[in-house]
């Protein structure tokens, strides 16, 4: 018969999989850091956040290099989440969920790159064409603030509850995360572009955080 504290043990393959991806927390949180500092600094402009149409695509058109270098670091911060969830779930003694969890979390990964690639290959091609910027910066939005923001907050949750151990303060800090990810799609699907400002606002800082306090709480 197994002890209690053997049943919390993950299996050696997880481990060997946490061991290998050690680094990720910090990754994940040195890149939505860049990232965050990079929209504020390069891509606000740009984004939806800017009401005028013809003020965003004006602002794509002239900073078109640092454009396209502001969303590599957002494809390389929403790659830093694979690899952190990754990692945590090789934590979990239920290895359906952190299956489950890493599948949906890819499928996230897949729809952010895909609006991201949108936004950095498309967007300053279409400084003349009024339409076809707003319909691709659109549908840009929807895949990573609606599809892929939506999956990745799924996949946390389901990676959260399957860690009853965590600290209260970090379980309630996750928590914080995953409501404001579920804040951002809700505004991402009704194109409130206010309200994702404010809910970003509280998700990437709240995340960078959690990132930087897991490794400690799931040792």
């Amino acid at each position: 018969m197994r002890s209690p504290s053997a049943s919390r043990v993950p299996p050696p393959a997880s481990i060997d999989i946490r061991r290998s991806l050690a680094a990720a927390p910090y990754v994940c949180a040195a890149l939505h850091a860049a990232a965050g500092l990079a929209m504020l600094l390069v891509l606000r402009g740009g984004t939806e956040a800017e009401p005028s149409l013809a003020a965003r695509m004006a602002y794509v058109h002239a900073h078109a290099a640092a454009w396209r270098a502001g969303f590599a670091v957002w494809m390389a911060a929403g790659v830093s989440v694979l690899a952190l969830y990754a990692w945590w779930a090789g934590a979990l003694r239920d290895r359906r969920l952190a299956a489950a969890a890493l599948v949906t979390a890819a499928a996230g990964l897949a729809c952010d790159l895909s609006g991201e690639a949108l936004y950095s290959a498309w967007l300053p091609l279409l400084a003349h064409n009024a339409a076809r910027f707003n319909q691709v910066q659109h549908v840009g939005t929807v895949l990573t603030s609606v599809f892929a923001n939506g999956f990745y907050t799924a996949a946390g949750i389901m990676l959260t509850l399957g860690t009853p151990g965590l600290p209260r303060a970090v379980r309630a800090l996750a928590w914080v995360v995953w409501m404001a990810g579920v804040a951002l799609s809700l505004f991402g699907a009704m194109g409130w572009a206010t309200g994702l400002v404010a809910a970003s606002g509280v998700l990437f800082p709240a995340l960078v955080l959690l990132a930087l306090a897991l490794p400690r709480a799931l040792r």
